[in-house]
């Protein structure tokens, strides 16, 4: 689908930034136990690919998925909260991601960042 809105060159810089932010939050996960100062890096590098596809695909998501909606309709606009990931956040991911069946593990990850706590 990205391939077809927004070409080739977007859809392969697409495909490398999901598997650097799945790769980087299965291991902040693994880590989230440990207290350890490298895991805040681990986060804040984290974000940096999340804003990167952002960024990315802004253009090519529909006009409800966008940030900027809101500059059209203020009361359409993603509210967006102060939330800091902690270590916790992490331990309940990994819980997540192992409930699911081996098979379907990979589903973890898009299934968690569609809402805001797994049920």
């Amino acid at each position: 689908m990205i391939e077809f809105l927004a070409g080739r060159d977007v859809r392969d810089r697409a495909k490398a930034l999901f598997s650097d932010f799945g790769d980087k939050l299965r291991d902040i996960a693994v880590h989230s136990e440990a207290i350890d100062p490298s895991l805040e890096i681990e986060i804040n590098e984290a974000a940096g690919l999340r804003d990167a596809l952002r960024a990315l695909l802004t253009p090519v998501m529909s006009r409800t998925e966008r940030d900027s909606v809101a500059s059209g309709d203020p009361l359409a606009g993603t509210q967006f909260l102060a939330a800091e990931p902690i270590a916790e956040d992490f331990q309940i991911y990994r819980h997540l991601a192992d409930s699911f069946p081996e098979d379907v593990r990979y589903e973890a990850l898009p299934y968690w960042s569609s809402v805001p706590l797994p049920a």
